[in-house]
């Protein structure tokens, strides 16, 4: 070391800072062998290399390296195929160790799917459509009823998932042939020709898998013969479509065909061919051949049996050929199909009489050859639908009419692989590289290919900045690579082809050349010594050439001297923060690491220089290094610290430093202050012991501050001594203010002062005097209580007392502040007690108190009001003017200038009650008098007592009402005396303590006679009497009898008993009797009144019949216009029963059911309700109610010239047909006659061929069995004739047809051509039906607007807003562009508050919505909702109901919604559901379907404002017994129609939930592979945070879930977690570095509390 020393070249340079520098620019010494760097003497080099310390020269250059990557085993190092997860696709690795080579995988299989067909199913047809890479099917025999199917099912070979489609056919069918005509409306699937339950048919459909319906029918013309078991294809050359044969499915000789059709499906056209089979034969396999664009037959069934040939048509020669090639045996309804991996078509199975077939047999059109393939299907099978998936590269089988049948329900697929690769992993060569040469070593059979592809990069992951924009470039065996670099990164891929299933190519090994530069260098400088142990390192810098993608960087470490001029123990190498960093700022902006720069044990230092090259061929240069050093001044002394106000205090120190500049103060609350305070310029350097000193300001009040201080060399050294001593003290306090009292009583007051900005540390004293503090005071409150917050609570004071007090502060060193006094403050009287009063007489009272002191004055007022009655200063007062009787209450309120000592409890006393005046008495009946009297200044409540008598209170009296009965008033009324009778009374009254009056002088009066009672009696039509007893008294001498009408004097008589004569009939007799005496006449009796008797009527009869109505009429005789008449009715003449009663002469009879005949009497009934004879019986025969319309009529334009008409039924179960009208065009619908009749199960309707352009109105009616004709002119509906079906188009779906009110009614529109993605907006127009003119539906709320912009399309009408009628309804589809569909069709509605479906907003902002429900027919309910972007369809079957008639109520979303459990996550989609009868199961075992339409507005699967994926959800019902949300049966789901349904036999309330996965199996990962840049988005796509399809989903997990993800060899690559109600986590396929993880196999970990953890298999494919 110390020769090395001598070495080295210094430039010292001195300041008197104290600073020095170290420059090093020169190296001679000769160059190391083998080195990658150089250097002069002095410096040691480390060559990274193999670890030697070498002596370098010149420069620190990598070096130039050669290398080589040779994969040629099986192993998972660098030679391996298996490194690193490489990706095989169909290929794999065979043999072992050196042995081992790449191959494709030889297989030919056949499995059976996991997912099966809902029901066993044969004969259906099978079509793979590639826009949704599904395979659809169609139709079908159902094997367990032997009946054909409309159903459609669409097929995902991806997921192996399937899904039934809400549209069906609209027809039943099998045994169709199928082809997928690509080029009509984005695809159409043809069906050709077919059986149906009634037998084979001719009609050939277009059904649309987009938008999911049946665009169209053809009927060709000529004979059903050949309609079923039919075959052909798609011939892409001409667009057309080529079958042939056919027959029926008995076979039989008249059904075959051996004709060949051409169908146009632009033209809708079916040809016949010249060219015919060579014999007449039905249920063939037919394929087409790419190769020699013909079309192929197979086997079939003619006359003779089941046939072996093969035959070949060509289109173009329109030639049948039968080939040489046949199958190996014949059969009959066998699958072929093209399989393009091969070139070649596949025939599956097949039947025959015996039994069917297993074999797969494969046919060569180009060598014309037949071959059975070793596969074979699991079961042999027939009539099997088969379709090949471009997605999958395999064909799939779809149950079977013969063979096994419990594999008729199966889903098959067979896979044949014919191609495969194998990609390998990436190669890092550690640096850019330029390549050299590729070679392997191969063997490659005739029948198979092989080639090798590469491609470069300088990122770890390939993309599209690799080479060839991140694709694979051929390269020939030896052959150059240069033109892949210069990059670092480089992978290779081998393809293997085959056209034969038994070989394949096999590789080898192969070898990748290349040479790039050593990645780093690194050198270790010499030790210097910088002569100081208090140096300062303060910069490295350093001067070079450094090329694009070089760089160099720095370490330091230091040491103290070991006092032998050596250096003791270095520090580790660190950069400017630790360890693991460097020094990287050539011009050396880097800061030093601290511990090189805070002046200790730094005397000796060392660099260490590493040259970096990353991704480049050049090296850096290093041409110097310059280090920069200091050293630091000595600490000062200090000698005092005081303070000088409450913000300041002042410091003094002495100097001892010889080469400081100033001194800077350091200050704070807390002790050891390292803040840069106030700088002073030193006074004495360079000397020492000189005393400064300085005030420290803008300090917090009373506060301890610490104090040291440092003296400093200003920059550009900047160096600081070590700090001085330290020492503390206190800021002052300030004084405090204001103080002022509050809270002022009898004995206590509270004190409160500003505390003048003063801390919480500052405590106070409050001291206080009575005599202004001249001679004496008290401190109640000392320092040593703590008071800090402004407020002292002062007690123990004399009342009425006059104080002042005062407070001041003080510091925590104890230093008190100035005083602050407050005004002087009296106390407040004590509490008064309440006083005494003596009562003087009826209207006086003296009151007297004690007294609360000299200067006290006293208040006296009504405890009442509060009002003054006297303010004095003595200690009684006689308050006089009082009325009798009354009670008085006072409060007594003493008080002095400091406030009021408060209000007595009141006092009270009552004056005496005066007498009464005389009674006055009045007779007023036999039995009773009035009596009143005077109160004689008695205020109201005074009570009396009154006294009665018969001889003058002579003998003997009673007192009826008594002093006890509280009675209060000056009058009363008298009851149960004697008549003719005498009676003497008196009164006195008492106040309310019970001290009494004398009474009253006395007053009389006299009882009148008693009353009679009078009763009545009929004796006929025009006569009547009365009678009553002799109740008047003794001395009564006659009765006089008055009218009860106008109390007119009929008679005055002397018996007890009256007869009236010559009366009318049925007409009321009423009168009142009195007594009378010498005293005059009694009471007039009640009105006694009676009817005389009705005349029965004659001439009853029937005057007039209606559907369900009689009117029936008859002669009222003498009887009045009021008289009441009952009416009996029956369809038995000998049962009739009582009907109604009326008060006329004639009545409808109505709700009378036809058809039968009805009988009627009638009878009069006089005002006593006494009924007369009945007349004699009336007879009439009525027809009946006609049937209830039709409802839901809609028009929809098929192209063609042709319409589509569709309807609800009648819910009457008399209806036997409709009778369809139109207007032809004109506007008008004509009545008189029908165009078309149907029976009454028909609900839809063709029309023929229309003038094109033409807008056709159509009326339809319901017809009964017996001929009646309802007469709606309602249930219309309207469409345009159109040609064809171009662009989008949408219809009215709800409501049509049907009576509607409400504030909130929803219309809704459905597509009848196009998809929403060709929709910009709907807009919904109404218009009355008689004018013209179509205006916009005004939307009846803010969350649904008209036009509306997405699917679903609805909006909510206040249709109650306008005058009840007939109105028309049509939604007009904007297409992308704007453009407006130009012939929109319409439908009809009546606004009525008697309503079918009534809809209406209810609390929450929810819409209610009641529909009207007939049990006889199916019952559909559309509910939308408002604040949601989703409807509910819920559709209940006939039967369902308990009652014929009554009302569903729907309301989606509902404000009391149960509250979903732990088992489920919703959605925020619910409906429910109740009928008007309280019923909630359905009947007769009936289900009803509820379906939910969710919104999906970018289709990516999840449901929008949710993360959840729409096929893990379905529908739950809740069940208030359990209080329990249930997943109702049959839950599924529609992807294409965004809809999920289930089935319920119950009414409550419904919602779509996500179900939270009990275990983790049944958790789900996808897409798996993974294949981010392959350009197929269901395969993956690069993970993005808004995409929630992006990167690896996982979902159906639990709330709380986590994932480990390992390779395959145990090594953990990522964790992931989520505490989420979405149960998905998504991987975005990155390592825990956040590099994109490698092409393999990955195992995931799932895992969650209290669950059994699951592995999942996830393939990433790059």
């Amino acid at each position: 070391m110390r020769t090395l020393l001598c070495a080295v070249l210094f430039l010292l340079s001195a300041s008197s800072a104290r600073a020095a520098q170290i420059t090093q620019t020169d190296w001679s010494a000769g160059e190391a062998s083998a080195s990658t760097t150089s250097l002069s003497s002095g410096w040691t080099g480390y060559d990274s290399q193999n670890g030697n310390v070498v002596a370098l020269s010149t420069a620190i250059r990598p070096a130039l390296t050669t290398g080589s990557w040779v994969q040629t085993d099986d192993s998972l190092t660098q030679t391996g195929f298996n490194r690193s997860t490489p990706v095989f696709s169909s290929a794999t690795v065979s043999g072992s160790g050196a042995d081992a080579f790449l191959t494709l995988v030889l297989q030919e299989t056949v499995t059976v799917k996991g997912t099966a067909l809902p029901s066993a199913t044969g004969d259906m047809a099978a079509v793979y459509f590639p826009p949704h890479e599904d395979i659809y099917l169609l139709g079908g025999l159902r094997m367990s009823q032997l009946e054909a199917s409309s159903g459609v099912y669409r097929y995902t070979p991806m997921t192996d998932s399937l899904s039934g489609l809400i549209n069906n056919l609209l027809f039943v069918t099998h045994s169709n042939a199928a082809v997928l005509d690509p080029i009509a409306s984005s695809g159409e699937i043809l069906l050709l020709y077919g059986v149906d339950d009634s037998g084979s048919n001719n009609s050939i459909r277009a059904y649309r898998p987009f938008p999911n319906q049946v665009a169209s029918q053809y009927f060709p013309a000529g004979t059903s013969a050949g309609a079923g078991l039919t075959a052909g294809a798609y011939f892409p050359t001409d667009g057309k479509v080529y079958f042939a044969g056919g027959g029926n499915p008995e076979f039989s000789a008249a059904s075959l065909s051996s004709s060949v059709n051409e169908f146009n499906r632009p033209l809708f056209t079916k040809a016949e061919k010249s060219v015919v089979l060579p014999s007449s034969r039905a249920a063939m396999g037919a394929a087409y051949h790419p190769g020699t664009s013909s079309i192929y037959f197979f086997g079939g069934r003619d006359a003779g049996g089941d046939l072996d040939q093969i035959l070949r048509y060509d289109p173009p020669g329109n030639t049948i050929t039968v080939m040489g090639a046949r199958l190996p045996s014949p059969r009959r309804k066998a699958s072929a199909v093209y399989f393009p991996p091969t070139g070649k078509i596949l025939i599956f199975g097949g039947t025959t009489d015996a039994a069917a077939l297993d074999e797969i047999v494969e046919f060569d059109p180009v060598l014309d050859t037949a071959t059975l393939r070793p596969a074979r299907l699991p079961s042999p099978l027939g009539g099997s639908a088969a379709a090949f998936s471009q997605a999958t590269n395999s064909i799939f089988l779809f149950g079977a009419s013969s063979g096994t049948p419990a594999d008729f329900g199966q889903i098959l697929e067979y896979r044949a692989l014919s191609s495969g690769t194998y990609r390998s992993a990436v190669f890092d060569t550690t640096n850019v590289s330029s390549f050299t040469t590729v070679a392997w070593s191969s063997s490659v059979p005739s029948a198979a290919t092989l080639s090798v592809s590469l491609r470069a990069g300088n990122t770890s992951t390939p993309g599209g900045a690799w080479s060839g924009g991140g694709g694979f470039t051929a390269a020939a065996n030896g052959a150059s690579i240069a033109s892949l670099g210069p990059n670092r990164y480089l992978q290779y891929q081998a393809a293997f082809t085959t056209t034969e299933v038994s070989t394949s190519a096999i590789l080898s090994d192969l070898t990748l050349g290349y040479l790039h530069t050593a990645v780093s260098a690194t050198l270790t400088s010499s030790a210097f010594d910088t002569g100081n142990p208090s140096t300062r390192l303060k910069k490295l810098s350093w001067q070079g050439s450094f090329p694009p993608a070089t760089l160099a960087r720095f370490q330091l470490r230091t040491a103290s001297d070991a006092g032998n001029g050596f250096p003791a123990t270095w520090t580790p190498w660190l950069g400017p923060t630790d360890l693991s960093d460097y020094y990287t700022s050539a011009a050396g902006s880097d800061i030093i690491n601290p511990s090189h720069r805070e002046g200790s044990s730094d005397r000796w230092v060392q660099y260490r220089a590493f040259l970096v090259s990353s991704n480049t061929l050049s090296g850096a240069v290093v041409s110097s290094v310059t280090l920069t050093y200091e050293f630091e001044p000595s600490s000062p002394t200090l000698l005092s610290l005081a303070a000088l106000s409450s913000t300041q205090l002042t410091v003094q120190w002495a100097d001892g430093s010889v080469n400081e500049d100033e001194f800077v103060v350091s200050s704070g609350t807390v002790s050891g202050p390292v803040n840069l305070g106030a700088s002073l310029p030193t006074n004495d350097k360079p000397g020492t012991a000189g005393v400064s000193s300085a005030a420290i300001s803008g300090l917090a009040i009373n506060a301890r501050y610490f104090v040291r201080l440092r003296s400093r060399v200003r920059p550009p050294d900047d160096l600081y001594s070590p700090y001085s001593g330290e020492l503390s003290a206190y800021t002052a306090a300030n004084d405090p203010l204001n103080a002022l009292t509050s809270g002022v009583s009898s004995w206590t007051m509270n004190l409160a002062w500003s505390v003048n900005n003063n801390p919480a540390s500052v405590v106070y004293e409050v001291s206080y005097s009575t005599d202004g503090f001249a001679t004496h005071f008290s401190t109640p409150v000392p320092f040593s209580a703590g008071v800090n917050l402004g407020l002292a609570a002062l007690s123990g004071l004399q009342a009425a007392t006059t104080y002042a007090l005062r407070v001041r502060g003080r510091n925590g060193d104890l230093i008190a502040t100035e005083f602050s006094t407050a005004p002087p403050v009296a106390t407040l009287p004590p509490a008064p007690q309440a006083p005494s009063g003596t009562v003087l007489g009826s209207s006086s009272i003296t009151w007297t108190w004690s007294g609360a002191g000299p200067a006290a004055r006293y208040r006296l007022s009504w405890s009442s009001d509060g009002s003054l009655i006297a303010d004095t200063t003595a200690l009684s007062y006689i308050q006089t003017g009082i009325p009798p009787n009354t009670y008085v209450a006072v409060l007594l309120e003493p008080y002095t200038a400091s406030g009021s000592g408060g209000t007595s409890p009141a006092a009270a006393l009552r004056t005496l009650a005066a007498p009464a005046t005389t009674p006055t008495a009045t007779a007023m009946s036999s039995h009773s008098a009035q009596l009143s009297w005077g109160a004689n200044g008695n205020p109201a409540g005074t009570e009396f007592e009154l006294s009665l008598s018969t001889d003058d209170f002579s003998t003997q009296f009673s007192t009826p009402v008594a002093f006890g009965q509280g009675w209060v008033s000056t009058f009363t009324s008298l009851s149960s005396l004697t008549a003719g009778t005498t009676y003497f009374f008196r009164v006195r009254a008492r106040n309310a303590e019970n001290q009494r009056t004398d009474f009253s002088p006395t007053g009389s009066t006299q009882t009148l006679p008693g009353s009679v009672t009078p009763i009545p009696r009929t004796l006929g039509i025009s006569s009547a009497s009365w009678s009553w007893s002799a109740t008047g008294g003794p001395a009564v001498s006659s009765y006089e009898v008055r009218s009860a009408t106008d109390g007119a004097l009929l008679s005055t008589v002397s018996t007890t008993s009256y007869t009236a004569t010559g009366l009318l009939v049925n007409t009321a007799y009423g009168i009142r009797v009195a007594a009378r005496t010498g005293a005059g006449a009694g009471a007039l009796s009640g009105a006694a009144t009676i009817y005389t008797l009705a005349q029965p009527p004659l001439g009853t009869s029937v005057t007039a019949v209606h559907l369900t109505s009689a009117a029936i009429s008859w002669d009222p005789r003498q009887n009045p216009a009021a008289t009441a008449y009952q009416l009996q009715r029956s369809t038995d003449p000998a049962f009739l029963v009582p009907s109604t009663s009326v008060v006329a002469t004639s009545y409808l009879a109505a709700s009378l059911i036809g058809p039968t005949t009805y009988y009627f009497r009638v009878r009069a009934v006089n005002g006593d309700v006494v009924a007369s004879e009945f007349d004699a019986v009336a007879s009439t025969f009525v027809a009946g109610d006609p049937p209830l319309p039709p409802s839901g009529l809609s028009a929809l334009p098929l192209g063609g010239l042709r319409i589509r008409l569709g309807w609800n039924p009648s819910p009457s179960s008399q209806v036997a047909a409709y009778r369809l009208y139109t207007d032809s065009g004109s506007g008008v619908i004509d009545y008189t006659l029908h165009l078309a009749s149907f029976p009454a199960q028909t609900t839809s309707y063709t029309t023929g061929l229309l003038s094109s352009g033409t807008v056709y109105r159509f009326g339809l009616r319901a017809l009964d069995d017996i001929g009646q004709e309802e007469r709606n002119f309602s249930v219309t509906a309207a469409a345009a004739a159109l040609d064809s079906l171009g662009g989008a188009r949408a219809v009215i779906a709800s409501p049509t047809g049907v009576k509607v009110w409400g504030d909130r009614v929803s219309v809704l529109a459905a597509l009848g051509s196009g998809v929403p993605e060709q929709i910009r907006e709907v807009r919904f127009q109404y218009k009355p039906s008689t004018a013209a003119l179509w205006v916009d539906i005004p939307a009846a709320g803010s969350e649904r607007p008209n036009p509306d912009p997405s699917a679903p399309y609805y909006i909510h009408w206040n249709a109650g807003a306008l005058t009840p009628a007939d109105y028309e309804l049509r939604a007009v589809a904007y297409d992308s562009a704007g453009t407006a569909d130009s012939s929109p069709p319409a439908v009809s509605v009546v606004i009525s508050p008697s309503y079918d479906i009534r809809e209406t907003a209810v609390a929450g902002g929810k819409v209610q919505k009641d529909a009207v429900a007939y049990n006889s027919v199916p019952t559909s309910v559309v509910a939308a909702a408002p604040d949601a972007d989703f409807t509910v369809h819920a559709e209940i079957p006939a039967g369902a109901f308990s009652a014929s008639t009554l009302t569903v109520t729907a309301v989606s979303n509902p404000s009391l919604l149960p509250s979903s459990d732990s088992g489920v996550r919703p959605t925020g989609m619910s409906l429910e559901v109740s009928l008007s009868n309280g019923q909630s199961a359905l009947s007769s075992g009936r289900l009803a379907s509820i379906s939910f339409v969710y919104p999906d507005k970018d289709g990516d699967g999840i449901v929008d404002g949710t993360q959840y994926r729409a096929d893990s959800l379905a529908v739950f019902a809740y069940d208030p017994a359990s209080s329990k949300w249930r997943k109702e049966s049959a839950s599924s789901i529609d992807k294409t129609n965004r809809r999920i349904t289930a089935s319920t036999s119950h009414f409550s309330f419904f919602g779509v939930f996500l179900p939270v996965s009990g275990d983790l199996d049944s958790a789900r990962v996808y897409p798996n592979p993974f294949v981010p840049e392959g350009g197929n988005q269901d395969q993956g796509r690069p993970y993005t945070t808004g995409d929630l399809n992006s990167g690896v989903v996982f979902d159906n997990l639990p709330e709380k879930a986590s994932i480990r993800i390992f390779t395959v060899t145990g090594q953990l690559v990522r964790e992931l977690s989520s505490n989420a109600t979405s149960g998905r986590i998504r991987w975005d396929a990155k390592n825990s570095d956040g590099d994109s993880v490698a092409s393999g196999v990955y195992l995931a970990v799932l895992s969650s509390p209290g669950l059994k953890s699951s592995v999942k298999k996830v393939a990433i494919v790059r």
